[in-house]
């Protein structure tokens, strides 16, 4: 399954429903339906039939995220108990400390921040002013997601993961975008201070993911692995050859 798909359909249906492009959405809904003739019966005039468009969306997606492997979503749910554990967030969740504590602790950021705010917070430009409170921002809905979150139990079989799955996702990209901002925040200096792009992290993220999960698939090889792997390499807008030969030797590229 293309998670990566998966993952524009949720925030095409996340969006208001008055700002949402229903060509787009029709498009997603051939993509899904590979239905033909209900595309060109809408593709005239796809906002007059906004409300059925959208219900067969969200019913192919409710089927498409009941589908992720419960392997990802365990993994997602270590990544945010790290995650959680780092910033001081209480847990309260037994089975999520159960599930954190059999795994290897996750890497460090590439790049530490210092906590609190500058002593020259206020000569500072508005923007880079901006990241501070944005952060606390961040934080505050880290914190609400999290909460849900210790409501749901890892091994509760009426929790699926697909209502898991938002929470941890989200916590994950706030968590990401916490870091950026104050790495941005602390290492303004005025002068050649060019910020690290969100592309440029993103992959160094992507890379790490690689890792991770090589070493888990070269312990125990799966087919979700193997998937997840190849899913992570498709993300990388320049690979290394080394990680090519890599993955080609170990079978999950051609």
């Amino acid at each position: 399954m293309d998670h990566n798909f998966t993952q524009k359909i949720q925030e095409w249906l996340d969006q208001p429903a008055k700002e949402r492009d229903y060509s787009v959405g029709l498009q997603y809904l051939l993509k899904l339906s590979n239905n033909i003739i209900m595309y060109r019966n809408l593709e005239r005039n796809p906002a007059a039939k906004a409300d059925f468009i959208e219900y067969q969306i969200r019913k192919y997606q409710k089927f498409r995220l009941s589908n992720l492997t419960h392997e990802e979503v365990s993994q997602m749910q270590v990544q945010v108990a790290h995650i959680a554990k780092s910033h001081n967030i209480e847990c309260e969740c037994p089975e999520l400390e159960k599930v954190a504590a059999k795994q290897p602790a996750q890497p460090p950021h590439d790049t530490e921040f210092k906590a609190g705010k500058r002593e020259d917070h206020d000569s500072l430009p508005a923007e880079i002013q901006a990241l501070y409170v944005e952060n606390a921002d961040i934080m505050h809905r880290m914190r609400e997601l999290h909460l849900k979150l210790r409501s749901m139990s890892v091994e509760n079989a009426t929790c699926p993961d697909s209502e898991r799955y938002p929470f941890l996702k989200e916590i994950i990209d706030l968590d990401k975008k916490y870091h950026h901002n104050w790495h941005i925040y602390d290492s303004y200096n005025g002068e050649d201070n060019t910020p690290i792009s969100d592309e440029r992290m993103d992959q160094k993220q992507i890379y790490r993911q690689i890792n991770l999960t090589k070493g888990r698939y070269k312990n125990s090889p799966t087919d979700a692995l193997k998937e997840q792997l190849a899913s992570l390499y498709g993300q990388l807008t320049a690979p290394t050859e080394e990680l090519t030969e890599e993955l080609k030797t170990m079978g999950v590229i051609a």
